[in-house]
């Protein structure tokens, strides 16, 4: 190894070590900040990981959180408290942090862009907020990075066996884990370039894996009364219209029709309405913006959070096409939007946490190919770009 390449190593090791640091200093922070918080939703939580306990199955509608009551059962069984739940929080948020590094790397082959997209997750504390929270977002965002790391991993058939059990958990920790299952269909659909298989056997399992995603949608559907938050207009939950009224004539599909035929036909027959309330909830997602934000917030969430989503469509553009990486990300990302564009935004704008490192990961790619386009000279970004493309 010649000194050039030592010291390169030496670097990326020392900011290894500073976003470690970084990352440790932001956990104790928002420890000291926000201690071990219980919402209103963790008494669900922390009954149902009891009822695990005794033998018994969440209900109908907290069955979708199976995989985060597992996790607060596995906790209680040990005799861990939630503080010890936090803990465990924290340390798969790390460990996240390192996978989130590693996959980048796998996937740009430079670890100049890995290291931008960790610092970008370690920088953004509202992600790690979630962490002192007895709710899903911090194990979910943490699973969903990690499973995309052991998916990128995996080269034989018996790899795909084993991760099995981290995907099936990621599914289950919350009902966008629906999300994580759309971008899993298109990782594998992206690698069916490299598969020689019949136009009948892939219309045939097109068929089968579209029918699954309908019926599995279906019934969790069943379980949210989202013709009734339309006829409500409520954009943000709880009960939030912020001054929108659902008109008086709107056609509401018969209760005994299937959740899922009940949403398309409200859509169908309440066009003009369902654009309306769906693109302010589409705004009020994506821009992380609330109205009851203090002007501060907002403003740092705009002159931040906006600028990266330019250059993750930056990055969405120079990102090599045809790849299976690509389409995970961008199957997982547009399915987390539609899903809260249908439904409710949170007050607290949650959902966004775990889009968030998968739209870094894009931005750090996008920020480096401007770079490079400004800067780098034209045989450094050819170099550059045909490692990416590998």
């Amino acid at each position: 190894m010649n000194m050039a390449a030592r010291l390169q190593r030496f670097n990326s090791i020392s900011i290894l070590i500073f976003l470690f640091i970084l990352w440790a200093a932001v956990q104790l922070g928002m420890y000291l900040a926000f201690g071990v918080r219980t919402p209103v939703d963790t008494d669900v939580y922390v009954a149902d990981a009891k009822g695990l306990l005794s033998g018994s199955l969440p209900g109908e509608r907290t069955i979708w959180y199976l995989g985060y009551t597992s996790f607060l059962a596995s906790v209680f069984f040990f005799k861990g408290g939630l503080s010890a739940v936090v803990a465990l929080q924290v340390l798969l948020s790390g460990i996240a942090g390192f996978c989130l590094y590693a996959a980048v790397k796998q996937i740009s082959g430079q670890k100049f862009i890995a290291l931008l997209a960790l610092f970008l997750y370690v920088a953004w504390v509202k992600i790690h907020q979630w962490n002192f929270y007895i709710y899903t977002e911090s194990v979910f965002t943490s699973m969903c990075i990690i499973s995309f790391f052991l998916l990128l991993k995996c080269e034989k058939r018996w790899h795909y066996v084993l991760l099995a059990v981290p995907l099936l958990f990621t599914f289950l920790v919350r009902p966008t884990g629906f999300g994580f299952f759309v971008g899993l269909a298109c990782y594998f659909l992206g690698s069916l370039n490299k598969i020689r298989i019949s136009k009948g056997t892939l219309i045939t399992v097109g068929i089968l894996v579209v029918a699954f995603g309908a019926v599995l949608l279906n019934k969790m559907l069943g379980t949210h009364i989202l013709i009734e938050s339309y006829l409500k207009a409520e954009i943000i939950y709880p009960n939030i219209s912020l001054g929108v009224q659902a008109p008086a004539d709107l056609t509401v599909p018969p209760t005994h029709y299937p959740p899922l035929v009940r949403m398309v036909l409200f859509v169908v027959q309440n066009p003009l309405y369902f654009a309306k309330i769906s693109s302010i909830k589409f705004f009020l997602f994506v821009s992380n913006v609330k109205p009851y934000f203090s002007w501060l917030h907002n403003l740092l969430i705009v002159t931040v959070l906006w600028p990266l989503y330019y250059f993750a469509y930056q990055g969405f553009r120079v990102f090599p096409p045809n790849r299976k990486e690509h389409y995970f990300i961008i199957g997982y990302i547009l399915t987390q939007v539609l899903t809260v564009t249908l439904t409710t935004e949170n007050w607290d704008g949650r959902f966004l946490v775990p889009v968030l490192p998968f739209v870094f990961i894009l931005s750090a790619i996008g920020i480096t190919s401007l770079f490079r386009k400004f800067f780098v000279p034209q045989d450094a970004k050819l170099k550059s770009y045909s490692r990416m493309n590998m």
